[in-house]
């Protein structure tokens, strides 16, 4: 899924910046297609960049979402009624744990 979302993204940006150089063509700014052909002769280093940024604000909203269901489920447990609930909702935490741990280990790769 990650790679899918990089290509769209890589993709989205090599339109943008072709938009904007016919964009320069049609209004006659040959310096700024200049500019352009300069930004889009780097645009590996650049995409790279973006893809990163993407990725990590992607992996902390899914980190803060676990965090909130964590929240919700440990103020759901106070007021359970019965030991099979509680064990229940502390499975669900336990795996939500889990998934914090693997998103922590992914924003520690993509940071490093």
């Amino acid at each position: 899924m990650i790679n899918r979302d990089a290509e769209l993204l890589a993709e989205r940006w090599v339109d943008d910046y072709l938009d904007l150089f016919n964009y320069a063509g049609t209004i006659g700014d040959v310096e700024w297609q200049k500019e352009i052909i300069e930004i889009l002769n780097n645009s590996k280093a650049l995409i790279q960049h973006e893809i990163r940024t993407t990725i990590m604000q992607q992996l902390w909203h899914k980190y803060d979402l676990v965090n909130e269901k964590m929240l919700e489920l440990f103020s759901k447990m106070k007021h359970v009624n019965s030991s099979v609930e509680e064990l229940s909702i502390k499975e669900l935490i336990w795996n939500l744990k889990l998934q914090r741990i693997d998103l922590a280990r992914r924003i520690k790769t993509y940071c490093g």
